[in-house]
C-alpha cells in the first residue's frame, strides 16, 4: 500500500535523529513495505547529504516506487549534484509519462549526459502495465464472485501487473458498497500508474458519499 501522511511523518522524523547517511539508510530499509510517490521520494532524498548515500537511497526506494511523471523524474534528479545520470538510470522505468519524460533533461547540465540520458529514457520504461485479455480476465473473475470479499481476494491476486485509470474505474464499479471501493482502491493504488485529472475525477466519482470521495481523493492525491 502506499505510505499514508502519518508513517511518513514517522519515517522522516527517524531520519532526521539519525546524524549518519549510513543510519538513515538502515531507517530506510526498514519502511520498505510501502509504497513511495515522487514527492516522497525527493522529500526522502532531501535528508541525505552525499550523493553516493543519495544513490544508494534510491535504489532501495526504486524497489518500491509508485510510477512517476516527467515532472518528478526530474526534481529526483535535481537533488543530486553529480551523480545525475546514475540517477536517471534508476528511475528510467518508473517514468511512465511518454509526452513529458524528457523534461528530466532540463536537470541534466551537460550535453553528453544529457544525450546519454536520453538513450537511458529512450528505452528504460518497461511497461508492466496489465494487457487488455488480462485486464478482462481479471473482470470476468471478479463479476464471478457474489460478495466484495471475494472480489477483494481476485483483486490481491492481480498484483505483479499496473492499472491505468480507466482500469481503476472499471474495476471500482464492479463493488457494490463504499468501504469495499476504498480497500479495492488502496490496494490497487500501490500499482497505478500515473493518472491525469479527468482520470482521477472519474475515480472519485465511483463513490457515493462525501466521506468516501474525501477518501478517495486522499488515496489517489
Amino acid at each position: 500500500m502506499k505510505m499514508d501522511p502519518t508513517t511518513f511523518r514517522s519515517l522522516l522524523d527517524q531520519i532526521e535523529k539519525e546524524h549518519f547517511d549510513d543510519g538513515k539508510q538502515s531507517v530506510l530499509t526498514s519502511f520498505q513495505q510501502h509504497y513511495l510517490n515522487g514527492s516522497q521520494v525527493v522529500q526522502i532524498l532531501k535528508k541525505f547529504n552525499f550523493d553516493s548515500a543519495k544513490e544508494e537511497a534510491l535504489r532501495t526506494l526504486s524497489a518500491r516506487m509508485c510510477r512517476i511523471t516527467g515532472v518528478e523524474g526530474k526534481v529526483i534528479v535535481e537533488c543530486f549534484e553529480h551523480d545525475k545520470v546514475s540517477a536517471v538510470e534508476i528511475i528510467a522505468s518508473k517514468i511512465n509519462d511518454p509526452i513529458n519524460k524528457y523534461v528530466v533533461l532540463d536537470a541534466i547540465t551537460f550535453p553528453s549526459d544529457k544525450e546519454e540520458c536520453r538513450k537511458i529514457l529512450d528505452q528504460g520504461f518497461s511497461s508492466d502495465e496489465m494487457d487488455p485479455t488480462t485486464f478482462q480476465s481479471l473482470l470476468d473473475q471478479i463479476e464471478k464472485e457474489h460478495f466484495d470479499d471475494g472480489k477483494q481476494s481476485v483483486l490481491t491476486s492481480y498484483q505483479q501487473h499496473y492499472v491505468n485509470g480507466s482500469q481503476v474505474v472499471q474495476i471500482l464499479k464492479k463493488l457494490n458498497f463504499g468501504s469495499e471501493k476504498e480497500e479495492a482502491l488502496r490496494t490497487l493504488s500501490a500499482r497505478m500508474c500515473s493518472i491525469t485529472g479527468v482520470e482521477g475525477k472519474a475515480i472519485v466519482q465511483c463513490f457515493v458519499h462525501a466521506d468516501d470521495k474525501v477518501s478517495a481523493v486522499e488515496i489517489i492525491a
